[in-house]
């Protein structure tokens, strides 16, 4: 029997299961949020409902790769694949023994790794052998020959570093503008970012297709549901009051904002949550 998660989340202080998590080189960090290291031969299934987070997730099997599906669909996911930015929850089924190694990059960061439009990913999953031919073989062959997980730290620190020295730079403007997002948690009209960067409301929406994958709107909806979960997470207050805390029109927005975002109602959403069927993809 298949054991169901949450993945995507954006606090770990409340979490009974993760992952190995670790932080990349200080350098890196404006382009990768983390790494994720597995290293489990065996275990239960997974069903894995992923929440939309703002994050690109790349990753290498290191040996026999876990057979991986999206719920419903017929096809299998390639082996180590590069899961794009995803406007509302997906189910990802695993079977099978989990070794991987996983980078989890900001979408700047993905679209200057890969060199396309970032929207060419959003809501895809593609082989990473498909975006990076054979330097992305040949990495995943290197990291299973290293005995510890210090040690592929090191190696994804340095062909990171190689790979983002050899590409061009973002635009600072796309990357204040998501951060700007961030500070406000989603609650700021888009018209209003737009003229505190300098630019049309139509160019931004353009450069957040190319360099983000999703609109600034969407943007914006995942950051005010990542807040409204945060709070239910650790303190559950009023539905209504937090509806409009978070920006929402009234409690039945709220209600319906989750369903899209992660497939629960909130109350249902804390009860998985803190049932420990939960684990982070970034802090």
């Amino acid at each position: 029997m298949s054991v169901e998660v949450l993945a995507g989340l954006r606090r770990s202080n409340v979490m009974q299961w993760e992952p190995g998590w670790y932080r990349p080189a200080e350098w890196l960090s404006p382009y990768v949020l983390g790494y994720v290291i597995e290293d489990t031969p065996s275990g239960p299934d997974l069903r894995i409902r992923c929440i939309p987070n703002g994050v690109v997730v790349m990753t290498l099997d290191l040996f026999s790769p876990p057979r991986r599906s999206l719920a419903g669909a017929n096809a299998d996911v390639s082996p180590s694949p590069v899961v794009g930015m995803h406007g509302g929850v997906y189910v990802l089924d695993t079977a099978g023994s989990r070794r991987s190694a996983s980078a989890l990059l900001t979408p700047w960061g993905a679209h200057t790794l890969f060199g396309l439009g970032m929207h060419e990913l959003t809501d895809h999953i593609v082989s990473m052998t498909d975006l990076v031919g054979q330097e992305g073989r040949q990495l995943a062959e290197r990291l299973a020959e290293q005995s510890s997980v210090p040690a592929r730290l090191a190696m994804l620190d340095e062909t990171l570093s190689h790979w983002f020295d050899t590409r061009r730079e973002p635009s600072s403007t796309v990357v204040w503008a998501w951060r700007r997002l961030e500070q406000r948690a989603g609650r700021i009209s888009i018209d209003a970012l737009a003229r505190e960067v300098g630019w049309s409301r139509r160019l931004l929406q353009a450069r957040f297709r190319d360099q983000i994958g999703l609109s600034p709107k969407k943007v914006a909806r995942i950051l005010r549901f990542h807040r409204a979960a945060t709070a239910l997470i650790t303190g559950q207050p009023r539905l209504s009051e937090l509806a409009v805390e978070c920006g929402y029109w009234d409690q039945a927005h709220l209600n319906l904002e989750f369903r899209n975002m992660c497939g629960h109602t909130p109350l249902d959403f804390v009860r998985a949550v803190r049932g420990g069927r939960a684990y982070p993809q970034r802090e």
